[in-house]
């Protein structure tokens, strides 16, 4: 496997350090290298701040965390800071080729606008060349990944989610529960079987250890993040890996629904990939 980047914006706040240590332990688990990334605006001074800093340590501090991720992990970290607009700029580091994929925090609905609430966030992930793993408040780190849910879907870039998922399954050994919430007297259309066959095929070619799971719809609701959810804490699910924006075929689930994955009280971390 090429060595890459595994892309860490910060904020410096308690979540941001545990998508650190999410980032450094797939990194180690990989091979890759950690990039630690702070866009710098008005709201860095207060961020530092409010972690113990003085503005004018940014760069040490900055490198002062590099240096404690490869110590306390043993892999290498890079130190970047850019000036920019948060929900602009991270994707542009992200487009460079070396980067593998994003570990990022987000807050909820609480702390600075540039805590990144869930609807900053979707709009980051929708947007994203890479796959984005989500940290919400209480996804704690932890040395292993057991379980990711993984929804149908009809996406036409379905193999987006599916390589990403492939890429954390093979490293960590996951159980993926392919997972459906049937609604009573509709069939699952041509798009969404191709695509559930095709990551049959490719988590078969991994040697990723797979079921598919079928629960009947629960109510009215034409979302999907509140059954996903309950399913996934009832499996002990680590992550739920969706795809950041609507298909075609199901346009009237709306962002609202994605952000109340995003913001979930859970523990769960989300995987999003986009159609980029």
């Amino acid at each position: 496997m090429t060595t890459k980047y595994i892309l860490v914006p910060t904020d410096f706040t308690k979540t941001a350090d545990h998508a650190l240590a999410h980032a450094a332990n797939i990194a180690k688990k990989s091979g890759d290298r950690v990039c630690l990334l702070h866009i710098k605006n008005s709201h860095s001074d207060k961020l530092l701040k409010d972690a113990g800093q003085s503005s004018s340590s940014l760069d040490d501090y900055m490198k002062a965390t590099a240096s404690r991720v490869e110590s306390d992990w043993g892999v290498a970290c890079e130190a970047k800071i850019q000036d920019g607009n948060v929900l602009n700029d991270i994707n542009r580091v992200a487009l460079d080729p070396e980067m593998r994929m994003m570990v990022i925090a987000t807050h909820g609905t609480k702390g600075l606008w540039q805590n990144l609430f869930g609807s900053d966030m979707l709009k980051i992930a929708s947007k994203a060349p890479i796959p984005v793993l989500i940290v919400p408040d209480g996804f704690e780190p932890r040395p292993t990944y057991a379980r990711i849910v993984f929804p149908f879907g009809s996406h036409k870039k379905y193999q987006n989610k599916v390589d990403a998922v492939g890429f954390l399954a093979g490293l960590f050994g996951c159980e993926v529960e392919i997972f459906s919430a049937d609604k009573a007297g509709t069939q699952l259309s041509k798009q969404t079987i191709e695509n559930v066959e095709q990551a049959e095929a490719k988590f078969d070619n991994l040697g990723v250890n797979y079921k598919v799971v079928h629960e009947e719809s629960e109510g009215f609701s034409i979302g999907y993040a509140k059954q996903t959810l309950k399913h996934a804490e009832s499996v002990d699910a680590d992550i739920v890996a969706v795809m950041s924006v609507a298909s075609n075929e199901h346009e009237y689930i709306s962002d609202s629904d994605k952000e109340r994955l995003i913001n979930n009280q859970r523990g769960i971390g989300i995987l999003m990939t986009s159609d980029y």
